[in-house]
């Protein structure tokens, strides 16, 4: 007879940031009623090593793991490494791939897929707070944001909030402005909330001459463009972070993917996802 069990932890390795695998489980996990299951994204696995190191972890914790690669050793690997440990393991690439290789005569590329939208309930709600909590708009209600991310103009604050509204996450996102007070709201949230998206200032200078360049805040004043004035912000930035204790991010040089990736396994780490 099949032992019943109540609450189900969920690994999800992936090789991108992990939310196509996050929705499908989602999908799966709403046909059980009174099952409690916790989601946990294992992003941008690149090596057989992670893979045993995650494997480990499910079977000590009593999780499934559940994977997306496109590269086919990885996903090889996976499989085998959870039949020896006993782990049940679930596959959503293989076999979709392999078919549509079979019936067209193609190789797959073996590239991570990109974010995107699928759907789940808590989504669309996401997406209007993004748009509503942009750039400190309506600051007062930061207290009911997921997140809260802090950071200087041009460090990537609006894009990060809008795809991480994709995993149903309330995202707020603030700017640190020279000669500026933040929005006294800010100093409450709660610290494991709070995220900095640290940017060097040579690359905020890079970023915003190029804004202006496409017409946007072309009409802000030179020291907007200034990098000894973009250093005195970032130091103030560093210092409000060392203060409240924010979380950081070093954002500068990685892609929107691999900033979420890194945002995502820190908050799940207190926050675990549902």
């Amino acid at each position: 007879m099949t032992k019943h069990i109540d609450k189900l932890p969920v690994f999800i390795l992936t090789g991108s940031t992990g939310l196509t695998g996050l929705h499908n489980v989602r999908m799966y996990l709403e046909q059980f009623s009174g099952l409690s299951a916790t989601p946990r994204i294992f992003p941008m696995i690149a090596t057989n090593e992670k893979i045993e190191e995650v494997a480990l972890k499910a079977k000590t914790e009593g999780a499934i793991l559940v994977h997306t690669f496109m590269r086919k050793d990885l996903a090889a690997h996976t499989n085998e490494v959870a039949a020896e440990h006993g782990v049940a393991c679930i596959d959503l690439a293989s076999g979709p791939i392999s078919v549509i290789e079979k019936v067209t005569g193609l190789k797959s590329a073996e590239t991570p897929g990109h974010v995107h939208y699928h759907g789940h309930a808590a989504v669309p709600e996401a997406i209007k707070f993004a748009f509503k909590y942009d750039d400190a708009q309506n600051a007062r209600e930061l207290k009911f944001a997921h997140i809260v991310l802090v950071g200087l103009s041009g460090a990537g604050k609006t894009e990060v909030s809008n795809r991480l509204a994709l995993y149903g996450l309330w995202v707020a996102n603030v700017p640190i402005v020279l000669n500026q007070e933040p929005p006294a709201e800010l100093s409450v949230v709660d610290p494991r909330r709070a995220y900095v998206l640290e940017v060097s200032p040579n690359q905020l200078e890079a970023r915003r001459r190029q804004r202006a360049q496409a017409g946007i805040h072309a009409d802000l004043e030179n020291e907007y463009f200034d990098l000894q004035a973009i250093r005195r912000e970032a130091a103030r930035l560093q210092r409000l972070a060392n203060e409240k204790k924010w979380k950081l991010i070093r954002a500068g040089g990685k892609t929107p993917q691999q900033i979420i990736a890194m945002v995502i396994e820190k908050y799940q780490v207190d926050f675990p996802l549902s």
